[in-house]
């Protein structure tokens, strides 16, 4: 600011300090730390590729909830990714938002993707326009992050395993450079609200990540603590009754023990992919 003895609520900058932020929004508010902060951090979509995801077009026609599908129709979380094109299956986990989660979740949906998509990739309104967008279709089925696209109380991103789609209302993020958990972290961290709140609306695109530092000296152990939440949270959905990870009732605590048994893989093991490319 170019006068520090103004009352409290007027504020006088040049034109200049503006562009510290990514596009230049009309935010006079910001500290000069913060300024400070932007023009000596990494920007956040240099480390990462935002994706928006498909538009079905008619969601009552492809997509089913987890417990409507009978498990041999489905691609199971224990099937090899690498594999998945050629599976002779109709469904496949579908990532379209819901409930305000963190880390690990929202994963009940199921959609049609019966070879490679033909039904989708042949949906056309009465008037001869394509109803389905498959964006992105690319990045179908990698490993990479989800999130709610539009939420009223801040952002929630979770880990998206490969061999998964992802919707228009739960767009993905997929690291370029640093690990997928790393970038989950950041998402995930405490000062991303306040960098996301420059946003005045309750969408959350593509330009509001460019408004989040990131940091140029990596934060050490980032990793293993986000996989510990990962893990924490998906065992929570052991006891989710319409998870397809339920296993039994939360209330039933004679049960607890066994349930703690499932989850107490080695991480290497249960987690291979973090383990074993330097990239993630």
């Amino acid at each position: 600011m170019i006068n520090e003895n103004l009352p409290a609520n007027v504020f006088a900058l040049r034109q200049s300090e503006f562009r510290a932020i990514f596009g230049s929004p009309w935010v006079y508010h910001l500290s000069d730390n913060i300024r400070n902060l932007y023009r000596t951090s990494r920007r956040f979509t240099d480390m990462i590729f935002w994706k928006r995801g498909m538009s079905t077009g008619d969601n009552f026609r492809f997509i089913r909830n987890s417990w409507e599908i009978p498990i041999k129709s489905a691609v199971g979380k224990n099937e090899n990714p690498k594999n998945i094109c050629s599976f002779d299956r109709r469904w496949f986990p579908y990532f379209k938002g819901g409930d305000r989660v963190k880390w690990f979740g929202n994963n009940i949906h199921l959609i049609n993707w019966f070879e490679n998509g033909k039904e989708l990739r042949n949906f056309y309104k009465p008037n001869g326009q394509m109803a389905s967008y498959l964006r992105n279709s690319d990045c179908y089925f990698k490993m990479g992050i989800t999130y709610n696209s539009v939420s009223s109380v801040g952002i929630s991103a979770r880990y998206m395993p490969e061999g998964c789609i992802f919707d228009q209302g739960s767009n993905a993020i997929f690291a370029n450079g640093p690990s997928v958990l790393a970038v989950l972290g950041i998402i995930n961290s405490i000062t991303t609200p306040f960098f996301l709140s420059l946003n005045p609306t309750i969408n959350i695109v593509k330009e509001d990540f460019d408004r989040i530092p990131y940091p140029k000296r990596e934060v050490t152990n980032i990793d293993y603590h986000v996989l510990y939440a990962i893990q924490l949270q998906e065992f929570s959905t052991t006891q989710n009754e319409i998870n397809p990870n339920f296993v039994y009732p939360f209330m039933v605590n004679k049960e607890s023990h066994r349930l703690r048994n499932l989850f107490s893989v080695n991480s290497s093991q249960k987690y291979p992919c973090f383990f074993n490319n330097p990239r993630i």
